[in-house]
């Protein structure tokens, strides 16, 4: 798997995190316009601006404001398109943020008995309020 990929990031809902982060333009530092034979291939973009496939098709899709692969980008569409390093870093950032959130599960976890079973307890609920 490419290390530039979004796939990457396994947890849903970092990952929607990161789109929503790209979509943005926050990690897009020139703008991109879209001409007629990039519509339906994103990861020509890429390797025009980059001048090699570094990045994604996905990537860019996603920077494009499209959340298929399906959906071509529209002609004359202008839209930041990430840089290759900051791509790179923002998904090691957000693998990062993934093994905190995966931690913090792990120590908040029900604790087992000693016969693995597991007791829940739980509180009356007061009604008539």
């Amino acid at each position: 798997m490419d290390i530039a990929s979004p796939h990457q990031i396994t947890c849903p809902f970092v990952k929607a995190r990161y789109y929503r982060d790209l979509r943005q333009g926050k990690l897009g530092r020139d703008d991109w316009e879209t001409s007629i034979d990039e519509i339906k291939m994103p990861e020509l973009i890429g390797h025009r601006y980059h001048g090699f496939n570094g990045v994604t098709k996905l990537s860019v899709a996603v920077a494009a404001g499209r959340d298929s692969l399906r959906t071509g980008i529209p002609a004359a569409h202008v839209f930041p398109i990430p840089e290759l390093e900051q791509i790179w870093q923002s998904i090691r950032d957000y693998q990062g943020f993934e093994e905190r959130l995966s931690v913090l599960n792990d120590r908040d976890s029900v604790p087992a008995n000693t016969d693995g079973s597991v007791t829940i307890t739980t509180r009356p609920v007061r009604t008539g309020l």
